[in-house]
């Protein structure tokens, strides 16, 4: 069901602009969009990347197309400016910057993702910050934010702001990596716009980039995430609403499109035998999954009970994440099937009913740590994590995982070794409704705190109709401080710049390229010294050799002894001054050779090391694949 907000105290329509990074974020509020629509409000949506990856613009290009009031269009162009490069190069520093709190103790491999945003140079700087301690890392990023906030957003979002006339700005997800999308909501509030973040999946406060500045409102998903953003954001607790999970909305009221018997008959499995579905989760939390299946498939199959060591297992492997499936060699194993064995897109009708069809005819789940788990608890299937030494061994360890596996109510099964996970699903396998009460409770604190019976998509709607007539409470201006902070901030900003325009370029480029730069900026300005002084060499030189020509002629008057060396001085000195004329020029070219030169060979080097390791890369794919493919021959 859908329940359609009212229609808020202001007079006339409600007009949204929703910035959304790219379309893969519209099916996270489909259903919010869907309820505004309902309500007669308008919705922009603003995309900032034309990204089709998936083939998700198609999908989110039907939605709009259904619904009256609702636009899809993407953001022009964004220039470059110091400003707002330097502003980059803090945010990602502040991004990397609270991975180094005590909460990633424990996920080391979350922590080294967020050193992939900052060069090495500047990494550096982080660890030695991050020896200081907690004290002096929660200084150097209130030192970064200060500067973040002494600089006025990039111009362009208030002249883009100012033609739209929204009366509620919401920013998707606004915690990415080094984001534009805090000056935008700088930029609305500027305007006397209400602001909001919304934040898509219950992973994004964890495992993303810091919310570089607080709007009027943060909506989440629940108590759990309002915690989150308290504590890790550094959000007033009165601005976060949490509103549900609107990107499940829809499992709550379909219905499978084909019997159980059709959909095994078509998957590949006996009908007769109850299945275990297996969801894959992403490259960077399970990057080696393939490999754990394999050793989870021969230990359920060496199960000492026939109903369990008999059960069909069915893979579906993350949509983002089925490569490594391909050369697994699990389709040896019999009762497996691996589908689909191609990726999908997931904002398609037909992948989430396909979806749907498999969650539902299982008769428990496996998974190491994905969001599917969570849709599983929806429709109440039992749903168990890999055994705690193996999820260590093949995920990357997360601090999301917690809110499935972790608190006094639990909802998934986890164990500490293999034999207790094979009891515990033997246990899912033989008693139908076994972890109903589990996940209805789980369901009702995580995904609907609001109840089972109202969609979270319409309170998303209802948050930001609010909000529309709220007072405003995000501070856009800076501080009066501000300008001396700029001031002071150029110095040390413009090699921090430098370094993260040309993080990408190895090293030894970069080392010989200042080299070589630096030897010609020495050299120019006394090659500029001797080009001005040569005037003077010039007027001294035409003197001498008018002297000399002078000589010369009254010696050729007077014939005797001093004509012949006249002559010879003549032809001595018309070399000399021919030699003289040249030199500079000469010198100018070879500047201009070192130059040239000196850039071609760093360029040349440049495509050489890349050259080098993409040979280098397919040399070790195809290896790998070798030994794939010889482990998987009997």
């Amino acid at each position: 069901m859908t329940n359609v907000p009212p229609r808020s105290a202001k007079s006339g329509p409600t007009r949204v602009l929703w910035v959304m990074q790219h379309a893969g974020f519209v099916r996270y509020f489909e259903s919010a969009i869907e309820a505004l629509a309902a309500g007669g409000h308008q919705v922009r949506v603003v995309l900032e990347e034309p990204r089709n990856k998936l083939d998700e613009r198609t999908a989110a290009d039907e939605l709009v197309a259904r619904l009256p009031g609702v636009t899809l269009e993407d953001m022009p162009p964004i220039p470059e400016t110091r400003s707002r490069a330097y502003a980059q190069a803090l945010r990602a520093i502040r991004d990397t910057l609270r991975y180094r709190g005590r909460e990633y103790d424990a996920a080391p491999e979350m922590r080294a993702r967020s050193e992939r945003f900052v060069p090495a140079s500047v990494l550096g700087l982080v660890r030695i910050v991050a020896l200081g301690g907690r004290a002096a890392v929660s200084l150097g990023d209130r030192l970064c934010a200060a500067v973040d906030h002494a600089f006025p957003p990039h111009p362009f979002f208030a002249r883009f702001l100012e033609g739209t006339g929204a009366d509620v700005v919401v920013a998707t997800p606004s915690v990415n990596f080094g984001s534009d999308q805090s000056d935008i909501l700088r930029a609305a509030a500027g305007l006397g716009m209400r602001t909001a973040a919304a934040v898509p999946s219950w992973d994004n406060l964890t495992t993303k980039g810091r919310l570089a500045w607080v709007p009027d409102r943060v909506l989440v998903w629940n108590a759990a995430q309002v915690e989150e953003a308290v504590t890790l954001h550094g959000v007033p607790r009165e601005r976060v609403a949490p509103c549900g999970a609107p990107v499940f909305d829809h499992w709550f009221d379909w219905e499978p499109s084909r019997d159980r018997e059709a959909f095994c008959r078509e998957v590949g499995l006996d009908p007769a035998r109850a299945y275990v579905l297996y969801l894959g989760s992403s490259l960077f939390l399970a990057p080696y999954e393939s490999e754990f299946v394999a050793e989870w498939v021969t230990e359920l199959r060496a199960a000492r009970d026939p109903a369990l060591a008999r059960a069909g297992v069915l893979i579906r492997p993350h949509p983002t994440n089925t490569q490594q499936w391909n050369s697994a060699g699990l389709e040896l194993f019999p009762g497996l099937a691996i589908w689909p064995a191609r990726p999908g897109n997931p904002s398609t009708l037909a992948f989430r009913q396909d979806f749907f069809d498999s969650l539902f005819h299982a008769a428990a789940v496996v998974g190491v740590n994905t969001s599917a788990q969570i849709e599983a608890a929806i429709l109440r299937r039992p749903v168990l994590a890999a055994p705690v030494v193996e999820q260590t061994r093949f995920g990357a360890r997360t601090l999301h995982f917690a809110h499935l596996a972790g608190g006094g109510e639990p909802m998934a099964w986890t164990a500490p070794d293999w034999e207790t996970h094979f009891e515990q699903l033997k246990t899912a396998l033989g008693t139908p409704g076994v972890a109903d009460q589990r996940s209805d409770r789980f369901v009702a604190r995580f995904v609907r705190p609001h109840g089972r019976d109202r969609t979270a998509g319409s309170v998303v709607a209802g948050a930001l109709l609010d909000l529309a007539v709220a007072p405003l409470a995000a501070n856009a201006s800076p501080t009066p401080a501000a300008w001396f902070v700029r001031a002071l901030a150029w110095g040390p900003g413009a090699p921090l710049v430098w370094l993260f325009a040309h993080h990408t370029i190895p090293a030894w480029t970069l080392a010989l390229r200042t080299l070589f730069a630096g030897v010609v900026g020495v050299a120019a300005p006394a090659y500029r010294i001797v080009e001005a002084a040569g005037g003077w060499k010039a007027q001294v030189r035409r003197r001498w050799r008018d002297r000399l020509v002078h000589r010369a002629v009254r010696h050729r008057r007077t014939p005797g002894p001093g004509a012949s060396a006249g002559r010879a001085a003549r032809r001595s000195w018309r070399a000399v001054s021919r030699q003289t004329e040249r030199m500079p020029k000469r010198i100018a070219r070879g500047w201009r050779v070192a130059r040239r030169e000196s850039s071609r060979t760093a360029s040349r080097g440049l495509k050489r090391v890349r050259r080098d390791s993409s040979r280098v890369a397919r040399a070790l794919a195809r290896l790998g694949a070798r030994l794939l493919r010889a482990r998987a021959e009997p």
